[in-house]
């Protein structure tokens, strides 16, 4: 495996030489100016920190059927995303192995949407309530970041919506397309200099390719942008999400994937599984800086309610109504001396989450009797000192962390109380030298922490009410990596060796057909390469390339007996990656490409059972019209799947009786338009 990676990454590596050291000094150098960077809580040079990050900036002009996330990662290295077909499961993300246990939505990985945590104090994270069609800014830290972040940061994903105001509109998109997809949103943006505005409706529906996968979403958000003075702004954010009904398939065995990719799991239809969402959240932010300091604070709170149909009996109707909240602060206090740049930044979060759970019989899809009636609560309090320090070519960063997390379960049945108590320290040390103004190496350590889920600590096998055994899950994390910024090519290479304790990993029962359940699998050993190199050619095309290589396994793991020690861990490929292409036309046409590609895997922790892997190819065309009393018009059509492919799109790790697969969508197409007034 390692020579099939040598040779893809010889030649790119080849090319990468000679494009960068092929440019001479009369190429105008570019000036590396301090940008706000959200996912790291400060203002940077992004060539001199020493981590391993990646940004994609967005437009409103979006190609792409906007369907699922997954779209929008395509070729940003680190990740790896599963399921955008299953609306019921959610989109599974992976960063550096963190987040490839969960059965269902993200965990391990923390998401930020406009500065305010997504991902719940317990480290539960869902995308169904992002609003895609006004995202304009993609950060991924990939890695362990709990320095500045906490619990369930093995890499940082954080998104920025519409935050220009550069004149009044009214957005217009609409789209239709293949297994009853269909989109329409609406897009305002109004204000001044000092208040701006952006408001969003969109409203999806679709049959799904698979039986019983039927889906409605329904979205409000709304950001105000407040600018008191000319040092200082309030930002206020309400987001509302309505999802009726998403349907779940369910996994299947290979020969239903083989013989019937479209067909659902017949106890899924039995039992009528699916779900239904009902979150409001609202934030408020306030900054103020001047030369000397900087202050940054937060506030949140959130209210989720949720009904899942899962299929089995006992316990197999689930109402949950989550409240969660929080707030924090930062200050930087900066010292800028012509030799010397010294950055200290103070940070205190404190968060608290509250959770009404109860599960019932599932009587062939209707409500039986109660089974398990529990409040659940999280509370964590994090306090944090991070110094940055810039030396001529040297560039040192690193800090401290400490977490408090208190946890309570208390029967309402049965009247008992279940307690733990999860702290953990935090630390990180990075350290860069600039090579030449264009070249950067770096190298990096951080531990970090990941508690399980209130969800995951309620699963308790023998039925019975309050916390199970699980204990925290700890990670070391080791990089080294070197950057490159010319004028037309960028990109950056990293090696990480991350080393686990206590990892947290999936499984089903017999008894509970479909229900995911969780143990402490000892030690896991994660080592592994990411490429990633764009490049804008002289004539209008751009292409963003990723490729990474894994090799991810356990250490010291016994599992029914068995010794595990050397297998690869499930759920992750040892080679994936992406690349997309744009070309603009000199009648303004713009065609868009993108490639992803995953590897072979193991579904299961005995490594019995090999997944195949696949590249799926899509292509979007835009086209503008003009139109009377319309200030811009897109039509846009494309085609995903382009060689229609059947593939796995998600993979139920260590599910019951082989339902390890879960069919992705084949050739489909769709069709939108957008209208700008």
């Amino acid at each position: 495996m390692m020579h099939r990676l040598k040779r893809i990454l010889l030649p790119l590596l080849f090319c990468c030489h000679y494009s960068l050291w092929s440019q001479n000094d009369s190429i105008p150098q570019i000036s590396l100016q301090e940008v706000a960077v959200n996912a790291l809580k400060t203002e940077v040079n992004l060539d001199r920190f020493p981590i391993a990050y990646a940004k994609k900036e967005l437009s409103l002009n979006w190609s792409g059927p906007s369907l699922s996330l997954q779209e929008y990662l395509v070729a940003i290295p680190g990740q790896l995303s599963f399921n955008q077909s299953n609306y019921a499961q959610d989109l599974r993300l992976s960063i550096r192995g963190f987040g490839a246990r969960s059965a269902f939505g993200i965990r391990g990985i923390k998401l930020i949407v406009d500065g305010i945590p997504e991902t719940t104090p317990d480290g539960q994270g869902q995308l169904d309530n992002l609003p895609l069609p006004i995202l304009s800014k993609i950060e991924l830290v990939r890695g362990p970041n709990a320095l500045r972040y906490g619990n369930a940061s093995g890499g940082v994903l954080s998104f920025t919506t519409l935050n220009k105001l550069e004149e009044e509109f009214h957005q217009l998109n609409l789209r239709t397309g293949s297994f009853g997809q269909k989109q329409i949103g609406l897009i305002n943006s109004f204000g001044n200099e000092k208040v701006q505005a952006y408001i969003l409706l969109n409203h999806q529906n679709g049959d799904g390719y698979r039986r019983n996968s039927e889906l409605e979403n329904n979205q409000f958000n709304l950001k105000v942008n407040y600018h008191l003075n000319a040092r200082s702004k309030i930002n206020f954010q309400v987001n509302s999400t309505n999802s009726p009904y998403a349907n779940d398939a369910g996994g299947q065995t290979f020969e239903e994937f083989n013989n019937s990719p479209r067909s659902a799991r017949g106890r899924n239809l039995d039992y009528n599984t699916g779900e239904k969402i009902n979150q409001f959240k609202t934030g408020v932010a306030y900054s103020y800086q001047n030369k000397s300091i900087q202050i940054n604070t937060y506030s949140f709170i959130s209210n989720r309610k949720f009904e899942g149909r899962l299929p089995f009996n006992f316990g197999g109707w689930v109402n949950l109504n989550r409240d969660y909240g929080g707030l924090g602060g930062l200050l930087t206090v900066f010292y800028n001396q012509k030799l010397i740049q010294w950055t200290t930044q103070l940070g205190v979060e404190t968060s608290h989450q509250k959770d009404r759970r109860k599960r019932f019989y599932n009587q062939n899809g209707a409500k039986g009797e109660i089974t398990l009636d529990q409040d659940e609560n999280f509370n964590s309090l994090g306090a944090y000192i991070i110094q940055h320090i810039e030396l001529m070519g040297w560039t040192l960063n690193g800090g401290i962390r400490w977490d408090i997390n208190l946890l309570e379960a208390i029967d309402r049945i049965n009247p008992r109380e279940s307690n733990k108590k999860l702290n953990a320290w935090s630390p990180q040390l990075g350290i860069s030298y600039r090579i030449s103004p264009q070249i950067y190496v770096f190298g990096n350590y951080a531990k970090s922490f990941e508690t399980p889920t209130l969800s995951e600590l309620s699963a308790n096998p023998s039925g019975e009410s309050g916390f199970n055994d699980l204990s925290i899950q700890e990670a070391k994390n080791r990089e080294v990596g070197f950057k490159f910024n010319y004028e037309k090519t960028k990109g950056n290479i990293v090696l990480f060796n991350i080393s686990t304790q206590n990892d947290l990993v999936p499984y089903e029962l017999d008894e509970f057909p479909g229900r995911t359940f969780y143990r402490n699998a000892g030690q896991t050993s994660r080592k592994g390469i990411e490429l990633d190199i764009s490049h804008q050619f002289s004539f209008p095309l751009n292409i963003q390339f990723s490729l990474n290589y894994t090799n991810f396994k356990y250490v010291a793991f016994q599992k029914n007996d068995q010794n595990l020690n050397g297998k690869k861990l499930p759920g992750i490929p040892t080679i994936f990656g992406g690349l997309t292409a744009k070309y603009s036309f000199r009648n303004n046409w713009v065609l868009d490409y993108s490639k992803h590609h995953r590897g072979k895997l193991f579904p299961d922790d005995n490594n019995n059972v090999i997944i195949n892997g696949f590249s799926i190819d899509n292509l979007f065309l835009t086209i503008p019209l003009n139109l009377n009393r319309v200030k811009k018009t897109l039509f846009n059509i494309g085609i995903t799947n382009l060689f229609d492919v059947a593939y796995i799109d998600n993979v139920r790790i260590n599910a019951f009786g082989g339902r390890y697969y879960e069919a992705g969508n084949a050739r489909a197409f769709y069709t939108g338009i957008q209208l700008k007034f």
